[in-house]
């Protein structure tokens, strides 16, 4: 396979723009933080609007010679398509969003967020609730292939070659016009 990608397991939230009153969300035990709860509020880095992703990855490296073998003396890899999934109790593992030509940090990073994932806010989209349920993320015990007890999956495995083409394909053809506004930080939707 020569797609770069990348699936991370979250919380599901519904912006990701934070932990409110509003979007209250069930913390792990032993935590007050939820460090996932910004993946979809922008900062301003350098000028440019960016998308700084997290998932809990249990103080672990990410393994980014798993997403392109020519990566395993590197810290970082750029133009990998991450894929954000989360389960929802009783309808299973869903896609909540995407970025685009994104860049995976081997180390997390914490500048003064927590990520590994960075990427440009044009690249980045959060998909509706309602739009959620129509893309699924396989799961390896029942489907012989897709993420198991990790929070990331590689998508290496030759069963799923045909779920990643798909999917990227989808994820290529999605009508930008449906993506999350520009304006992440008032958590507003477009459509």
């Amino acid at each position: 396979m020569t797609n770069k990608i990348l699936f991370c397991k979250i919380k599901p939230m519904k912006y990701y723009k934070g932990v409110t009153d509003d979007e209250p969300v069930e913390m792990p035990e032993g935590f007050d933080y939820l460090g996932e709860q910004y993946n979809f509020k922008y900062v301003i880095e350098n000028g440019k609007k960016i998308c700084r992703g997290y998932f809990e990855n249990h103080g672990n490296n990410v393994l980014i010679e798993n997403i392109d073998e020519n990566a395993k003396l590197s810290d970082l890899i750029d133009d990998v398509l991450v894929v954000w999934f989360a389960r929802y109790e009783g309808i299973g593992n869903l896609i909540v969003g995407w970025y685009k030509h994104a860049t995976v940090y081997r180390h997390l990073q914490k500048n003064p967020d927590w990520y590994y994932i960075t990427a440009n806010i044009e690249n980045c989209v959060l998909l509706s609730e309602e739009a959620r349920k129509l893309w699924k993320v396989p799961y390896s015990k029942k489907d012989g292939y897709g993420f198991g007890m990790s929070n990331i999956w590689y998508a290496r495995e030759e069963k799923a070659e045909n779920y990643v083409e798909s999917l990227i394909k989808r994820i290529n053809n999605y009508n930008w016009i449906d993506k999350y506004p520009v304006d992440f930080q008032k958590g507003k939707q477009n459509v």
